[in-house]
């Protein structure tokens, strides 16, 4: 998180996994845990008041899973 409580979330495209993983561990990089497949399910009311609001209900789930609230400050 930076200074002003900003979350920054970054995402890339990589066309070449292996070439990437390789480059990493070239630059001495451990792998921590290994890939698992997350699904990410967004909650609303029926008539939209979170999104309205643009706030986000968001339950994750992992090899755990947990539910947040996201809302602007």
């Amino acid at each position: 998180m930076n200074t002003n409580n900003q979350e920054i979330e970054v995402k890339f495209l990589i066309s070449d996994l292996p070439a990437l993983l390789e480059k990493l561990e070239n630059l001495g990089a451990v792998e921590l845990r290994p890939r698992v497949l997350e699904v990410n399910l967004r909650f609303d009311t029926h008539d939209r008041k979170l999104s309205d609001r643009a706030q986000v209900l968001r339950l994750r789930q992992d090899d755990q899973a947990i539910l947040t609230f996201k809302s602007p400050g």
